[in-house]
This record gives C-alpha cells, sequence and structure tokens, in this order.
C-alpha cells in the first residue's frame, strides 16, 4: 500500500487478524498526500510499525497532509503513528480505544470528538484550546480516586494552557460534555466565552444552576441539559453576598433550552426574553418554570375539586417575572408535579403538554393565542382549563386533544374553529378509567352549529 503515494483517503475495517500495519521505511512519509485515515473494528490491531520503536528519534511525519482521523473499536491500539506531530489535522473522532494514549498536536485541530478516562481527554484538551471550534468529550472510565486525583492534574495543565492567553480568544463555539464524575463541568463551561452551543449529559456533579458560570456566556443560544440525576435547580447560594450578581440576566442570547430525565430538578433558571424554544421532560419533581407565580394561584388550586396537597415554595423574585415574552414553542412532558402556568405567551406557535397529571389549567391572560399553529394535551388527567380570548387559535392548523377527562368543554374561540382545522384529533374520554366515585364528564360544546363542530367519539 505504501507504494500509492497519490492516495488520499484509506478506510480500514473488520480485518480480524491485523496487528500491525506498516512495515516500511519509517524515515520516510509513509503516505504524503493522504488525507483521510478511517480505522474501524480492527479488533486486534496493536500498532502502526512490525517492529515497534516508539521512542524513535528524527523520524519524518508520517502523515503530513493529513486532515481527518477516525478510529473505532479498536481496542488494542496503544499509541497514534509515527511523530506526535500533525501539522494539518482538523478533524479527530475516537471511539472504542481505551487503550490508546497520545502526544499527538496539531495547530490546526478544531474539531475533537472522543470517550475514554479523563486523564486523556484534559490532554487532549490542554495541548488544542486555542484551536478546538467544536468539542464533544464522553468520560467513559472508572471513578477511582487514583483517576480522580489524576483528572485535577491534568484539569491544572488546562488551566496553565488557559492563563498563558486571555480567555476571549478561545474560539470554542460548541461543547458536549458527557458522563464526566469530577466536579468541574460547568468550571469548564465558564472558560470559553465564545461558546453557542452547550450539552451536560449524565453528570452526578452538577447540582446546582452554575449561575456564576454562566454569567460569561453571553454567546450561547443552546442549551442541553440530559440526566444528570443530583440536579435540584435551586442556585447554590454565594460564599460572599455582597458579591453576587443581583438581578443581571443569565444567558442574554440564549434562545432554546432542552432539559430531560433530571429526576429531583424542582426549578428552571430565569431564562431570558430571547428564548423561543422550551422543552421539558421527565422531570418528575418540576414545580416552577419561569412565567408562574405559585403562590397567587394556591388559592385557585386549593378550591379546585381534584386539587392536590401543594407546598409552599420559596422562589427567587427573577422566577416570578413575565414569562418570556417571544416564546414560540414550548413543550412539557411527564412533569407530575408541575401544577400550572399563569399565563402562556401570545407569541407561542406551538404547544405540546402530555403525562403532566398534576396540571389543572393553562391560561393567557395577555389576550389569547393568536400565532398558535399546534396544539397537543394528551393524558393530562386534571387539567380542567386551556386559554380562551379574542382571535385565539385563528392559527390553528393541527390540534389533538386525548384523555384530558376534566376538560368538559372547549373554549369558544377553538369550538370556532373547528371543521377549518387541517389536522384535527379531539377525542371525548368515552375509554378513560375514571375513579368509581368520579362521574365520567363528557365535553360539551357552546350551540353548535352544524354536525362538524361536533366533537368526535370514535
Amino acid at each position: 500500500m505504501t507504494m500509492l503515494q497519490n492516495i488520499v483517503e484509506i478506510h480500514l475495517f473488520d480485518c480480524k487478524k491485523l496487528q500491525w500495519l506498516f512495515s516500511c521505511d519509517r524515515t520516510q512519509p509513509a503516505f504524503p498526500n493522504l488525507k483521510a485515515l478511517t480505522l474501524e473494528s480492527l479488533v486486534f490491531l496493536e500498532r502502526w510499525w512490525e517492529i515497534d520503536n516508539d521512542g524513535i528519534q528524527g523520524e519524518e511525519v508520517m502523515f503530513p497532509q493529513l486532515e481527518k482521523l477516525f478510529i473505532y473499536n479498536c481496542r488494542k491500539l496503544t499509541a497514534l503513528p509515527g511523530h506526535p506531530t500533525f501539522p494539518n489535522l482538523q478533524n479527530v473522532f475516537i471511539n472504542g480505544c481505551p487503550a490508546l494514549r497520545s502526544t499527538a498536536k496539531s495547530p490546526k485541530l478544531s474539531v475533537l470528538n472522543m470517550n475514554g478516562d479523563e486523564v486523556e481527554l484534559f490532554q487532549w484538551l490542554a495541548r488544542h484550546m486555542t484551536s478546538l471550534t467544536n468539542l464533544r468529550l464522553h468520560s467513559c472510565g472508572d471513578c477511582t480516586e487514583t483517576i480522580l486525583a489524576a483528572s485535577e492534574n491534568c484539569l491544572r495543565q488546562v488551566v496553565d494552557a488557559r492563563g498563558k492567553l486571555n480567555g476571549h480568544d478561545f474560539p470554542l463555539a460548541v461543547l458536549d460534555l458527557r458522563c464526566f464524575k469530577s466536579g468541574i463541568v460547568t468550571e469548564l463551561c465558564a472558560w470559553f466565552v465564545h461558546l453557542q452551543d452547550l450539552s451536560i449529559w449524565s453528570s452526578d456533579a452538577l447540582v446546582h444552576w452554575p449561575e456564576k458560570e454562566f454569567q460569561g456566556l453571553v454567546y450561547l443560544r443552546k442549551l442541553l441539559i440530559y440526566n444528570c440525576k443530583n440536579l435540584t435547580g435551586y442556585a447554590q447560594a454565594p460564599a460572599n453576598p455582597s458579591t453576587s450578581s443581583g438581578t443581571r440576566q443569565l444567558l442574554p442570547r440564549l434562545e432554546s433550552l432542552k432539559i430531560d430525565s433530571c429526576k429531583i430538578l424542582v426549578e428552571v433558571f430565569s431564562v431570558p426574553a430571547s428564548l423561543r424554544i422550551m422543552e421539558i421532560c421527565s422531570c418528575s419533581k418540576l414545580e416552577s418554570i419561569p412565567g408562574m407565580r405559585l403562590e397567587q394561584m394556591q388559592s385557585e388550586w386549593a378550591s379546585h375539586r381534584w386539587s392536590f396537597s401543594i407546598p409552599k415554595v420559596s422562589m427567587p423574585p427573577s422566577s416570578t417575572g413575565p414569562v418570556v415574552e417571544h416564546l414560540e414553542v414550548l413543550k412539557l412532558e411527564y412533569c407530575d408535579s408541575f401544577r400550572g402556568f399563569l399565563h402562556l405567551p401570545s407569541s407561542l406557535k406551538e404547544l405540546s403538554i402530555s403525562f403532566c397529571d398534576g396540571l389543572v389549567s393553562l391560561k393567557s391572560p395577555c389576550g389569547g393565542l393568536p400565532s398558535l399553529e399546534r396544539l397537543f394535551l394528551m393524558r393530562c388527567s386534571n387539567l380542567s382549563s386551556i386559554p380562551d380570548g379574542p382571535q385565539s387559535y385563528s392559527s390553528l392548523w393541527d390540534v389533538c386533544i386525548r384523555w384530558c377527562p376534566h376538560l368538559r368543554t372547549l373554549p369558544a374561540s377553538l369550538q370556532q374553529q373547528l371543521g377549518n382545522i387541517r389536522k384535527e384529533d379531539i377525542h371525548a374520554p368515552d375509554y378513560y378509567e375514571s375513579p368509581a366515585d368520579t362521574p365520567r364528564p363528557i365535553p360539551t360544546l357552546l350551540k353548535p352549529k352544524t354536525w362538524q363542530y361536533a366533537i368526535r367519539k370514535d
């Protein structure tokens, strides 16, 4: 293969007996024009050369033009090829290579997608902080005291590298961190002030909303938090209250917020007016999101026939402010502890709420939902009212309401649109299993003019 001097791409996969790749002279570039190399499922591959001699001095760069390096499921591979410098390497993906250790350096590396132990991940980060724009790291090593100590040592290397430059010079725009055990996840986020897309997955160390670390992320547009089982959402009290950030708005350019499978999350931080999309799923303890004033609605819920015992929640002043003004998409699923909204913004275009048994009412005191295009309500067993008002639902073209037995009457503004909606799926709860002592409620219409306005029962 080394005779193919002009080859630009190589992909080797499923070569079950391959133990090494090359047996040629190591003092010359093997593939001087190679730009992309992929090694996939080479389960016995251990080294690059037949005679391994990583300590050789003065060797040439093996792949001087290499731009993309993808290595998948090569579990015995211990090192990267030849000289540890890749002058043109820009995109690296390493997955399923637990024995791989490298001192590779590339001044042009911009995309790194890698899984491994935290020590190796931090070493890659420390060497390439000034060039990375897209970083996805997945920690999959054991969480022992030795490894955590080594991780902290590597973190100090990252800090040292950061100290040589102004933090504003780091170009990182996309950061995805998964399964990190050490408590430095949020600290890492704070260093990259140009971040636009941040995802944190399965971080046990994330307990409070990192308001201090969020202060510098003034360009962040997308935030995803997934399966952080210890996240409660309450902001951590500052060590020195006099230095608190006060009323400064966090994440002023945030447009998309997605929170999923955070089982003990109680409240969401105060989101900015720039927010367009909010999706919260499988947060069964959630009680508070922006735009909700629990105390003011307490008396209304207490008088409701199917009311719950609602605990008093101490909420910061920022969480009782007005709802985000430009929100277009709101999705809420499997949030049983959430009781209701004070109001929904008139800017909403898509509203989807399902499996929220604690939800009692939806309101829009701003005058209805004239921009709403899609409405999806399912399995909200205590929902009894939805917004009504002039021009509400005038833009609606897709509606689905199922298994909401206490929604006895549809608002007049919605009824007026029935028959003109392209996708309509509104079912009476004939098959809903109500308690034995509770009469089965049946939704009614307000003076239907023709049969087309009736609710289907098929």
